[in-house]
């Protein structure tokens, strides 16, 4: 993914972030899945005392254990400071500031299976989470939590494309493609 003509980010196997800013002519490595696990521990350590603190701890200390061997499936910007990348497992990361710093978002996603999240899309108000097993997260405007939409087709969606009126295409397994209407909550084969 590009955010201009000259700074690009591209994910792969073993957690790898890779990152160019001159357009694609060199690329250094900027996270491995070791740099993921450590951010995520760190990130739990600093939770306050509770029963998701517990949760996150063991889930970090599983990443930590298993070193890097969960893949980044997917990277995606809204603008040249605000992006994501996601992976196996429900890995899930933002930047807010271009790319220089990550942090852990997998607890603001209602993803309990821990399925595997393939692609986002950020048009339009909403922005959403797709993945294995039919799995649809929305954040709505001005909240921090994407919710599960429950979803008519239980495949994988490897892609979501939001149109200009806000509605949302996602595609899948087998030439599948649905349409999402938000708004009222409709879905329908395309």
């Amino acid at each position: 993914h590009f955010i201009d003509e000259q700074i690009g980010f591209a994910v792969g196997h073993r957690g790898v972030l890779l990152t160019t800013s001159d357009g694609g002519e060199n690329w250094k490595l900027k996270l491995d899945g070791e740099d993921i696990a450590k951010l995520y521990m760190t990130q739990a350590k600093a939770m306050r005392e509770s029963p998701g603190k517990d949760s996150a701890l063991k889930e970090a200390g599983y990443l930590v254990q298993e070193g890097s061997d969960k893949p980044l499936l997917h990277v995606n910007f809204s603008d040249k400071r605000n992006g994501i990348i996601v992976g196996a497992y429900g890995l899930a990361l933002k930047t807010n500031d271009g790319g220089e710093a990550w942090v852990p978002f997998a607890s603001e996603v209602a993803n309990k299976e821990g399925r595997h999240l393939y692609g986002s899309s950020f048009g339009g108000e909403r922005k959403y989470l797709i993945g294995e097993q039919g799995s649809v997260f929305m954040r709505e405007p001005n909240t921090h939590q994407f919710k599960q939409v429950s979803s008519p087709y239980n495949g994988s969606y490897f892609g979501a494309i939001t149109t200009k009126a806000g509605d949302v295409l996602l595609y899948g397994l087998r030439g599948n493609l649905w349409s999402y209407l938000p708004k009222t909550g409709d879905w329908s084969q395309v």
